[in-house]
């Protein structure tokens, strides 16, 4: 029995409660208390055609892929096929599919966090993928102190964005293409960080499926307490999405990895694995 033998279609918003329940009975992976229906829906809303279900030949929903993306770099969070319909090659079609449609968007690297203890999927995924250079550095946490969140963050408008584009371009170019959809891309922001009315800091925040991202935060000219503020503020922006936890992927070297930590981001305990699509 192969993949052609069952029906995989885009996701619905009537599909959410099932692939839900699907992920409930499923032993390899974890369905947080945050991912709740409405959150999904906003997923799939700003993501439709990465996410997939597949059905049998009586309708009954067996599959589904979860897929999401942000400034270039696409994720898939979850991939589950019901116990029984297993080693058919559904989740190889499934991820095929989902990576097929990320690249018609323009996204270039997605990457995925397998548990160690996921036995089945780290088998799963490194058949498809490869795992991340170890000199990155993959962050996470959770939007559950109020105190740690700016909920009024200043956003990049007309009257600012030539003034933040000429930061990111001399400190982060590659962020440019990103900048220039804003507006037009309801997945992410730019948050802004003044000094004496004068743009010193950006941080680039998004949502990739069910989780918030933590890009980018450029200002060579910030202060300790002018960073800590920003970050405040990005931070702030991701949980009025309804978002809860946020993913940070850096460069070891880079010098925000320690700040973020001494702020309560913890390393990731899941393994980052990534491939070009």
């Amino acid at each position: 029995m192969g993949a052609t033998d069952f029906r995989i279609t885009q996701t619905k918003p009537s599909d959410i409660r099932e692939i839900q329940e699907l992920l409930v009975r499923d032993a390899n992976l974890v369905l947080m208390p945050w991912e709740n229906e409405a959150l999904l829906s906003r997923a799939l809303e700003l993501c439709p055609t990465g996410n997939l279900v597949v059905r049998d030949e009586h309708g009954v929903l067996v599959g589904a892929c979860l897929a999401g993306h942000f400034a270039g770099r696409g994720t898939i969070p979850h991939v589950m096929i019901a116990e029984g319909y297993q080693h058919h090659g559904l989740g190889t079609e499934l991820v095929r599919r989902s990576c097929e449609a990320l690249k018609s968007l323009g996204i270039e690297i997605c990457h995925v966090l397998v548990t160690r203890e996921n036995i089945t999927g780290r088998r799963f995924w490194q058949q498809k993928m490869k795992f991340a250079a170890p000199g990155l550095v993959a962050l996470e946490v959770d939007l559950d102190l109020p105190e740690f969140l700016d909920p009024n963050p200043e956003l990049v408008d007309s009257n600012s964005f030539d003034e933040v584009s000429e930061l990111v371009r001399n400190y982060q170019p590659g962020l440019m293409k990103y900048l220039c959809s804003c507006g037009v891309d309801p997945s992410g922001d730019v948050v802004i960080h003044r000094r004496d009315g004068r743009i010193v800091g950006v941080a680039v925040v998004g949502s990739y499926g069910v989780r918030g991202f933590l890009h980018s935060v450029i200002g060579p000219e910030l202060t300790v307490e002018e960073r800590n503020s920003l970050v405040r503020s990005a931070l702030g922006q991701i949980a009025s999405w309804g978002i809860y936890r946020v993913h940070c992927f850096l460069s070891a070297e880079d010098s925000l990895v320690p700040f973020l930590q001494e702020r309560g981001f913890q390393d990731i305990t899941a393994e980052l694995v990534e491939t070009a699509i």
